[in-house]
């Protein structure tokens, strides 16, 4: 826990001065991005801030909260949803 606060931090540093795309799936990273899209089968379903999809977009407060469906994959490269934040 203590290196992904460092990793976080020192992240949240480099953000304010460049822009980056980070494929994330941890709040705490995706809470970084000035804007999110979700992505469903590889397809941008939604964008919008942190707090936009969280009030309008069922799934994306599903993948935040760490909920999964009956059945989703839980290794690597399994599933194909995938959440994309950017600055």
């Amino acid at each position: 826990m203590q290196t992904e606060a460092r990793a976080t931090r020192a992240l949240g540093r480099v953000l304010t001065q460049t822009t980056a795309l980070v494929v994330a799936h941890r709040p705490s990273t995706v809470m970084l991005a000035d804007r999110v899209a979700l992505l469903d089968g590889g397809v941008v379903v939604a964008t919008g801030t942190h707090q936009d999809l969280l009030a309008t977009q069922d799934r994306y407060r599903e993948l935040m909260s760490g909920e999964r469906e009956p059945g989703e994959g839980r290794g690597p490269g399994e599933g194909k949803n995938l959440t994309e934040a950017w600055r």
